[in-house]
């Protein structure tokens, strides 16, 4: 099927819910993330921004390009850009994110990422500052003192 043939012009949303089934598995869909990336390259995100909900369009340019090199006119590429983003919002409403609380593995995690970025933070930071590699070696040890502390504090021990 070509890139043309793809291309449907929903007159209604029951129509975008009705056509799921078979467009669900032309997208990559992160429900934690609310965004997902069609099979052509484009990617789609739900933004909150002040003045509230709007999508959000990754590698429009490309995407933009790689449709004129398939043949499609500008008025077909809004056509095709206008159902993806009906498919998408249907998607989104049909996969709902649900805030959960993180397990105690995932809050480990976080805590072992945020020690790794400040560890990284203080050697790069040490290096600009002139430190010698034994006053960083220092510090790192220091900072890693706070963080077994806070560590042991939050999960009771490694």
């Amino acid at each position: 099927m070509s890139i043309k043939e793809e291309i449907r012009n929903y007159q209604s949303k029951e129509e975008v819910e009705k056509d799921y089934e078979r467009y669900k598995e032309e997208w990559r869909y992160n429900v934690e993330e609310e965004s997902g990336v069609h099979k052509t390259g484009i990617g789609l995100r739900k933004v909150y921004l002040g003045d509230g909900l709007k999508m959000e369009y990754r590698g429009y340019d490309e995407w933009h390009k790689k449709m004129r090199n398939e043949g499609l006119t500008d008025g077909e590429i809004g056509a095709y850009l206008r159902m993806l983003k009906n498919q998408f919002i249907v998607m989104n409403e049909m996969n709902p994110y649900e805030e959960r609380e993180p397990t105690e593995e995932e809050r480990k995690k976080d805590f072992e990422d945020w020690r790794k970025r400040h560890t990284a933070f203080v050697i790069k930071y040490g290096h600009l500052n002139g430190k010698s590699e034994e006053e960083i070696k220092q510090s790192v040890k220091e900072l890693n003192k706070v963080f077994d502390r806070e560590f042991k504090e939050k999960f009771g021990g490694r």
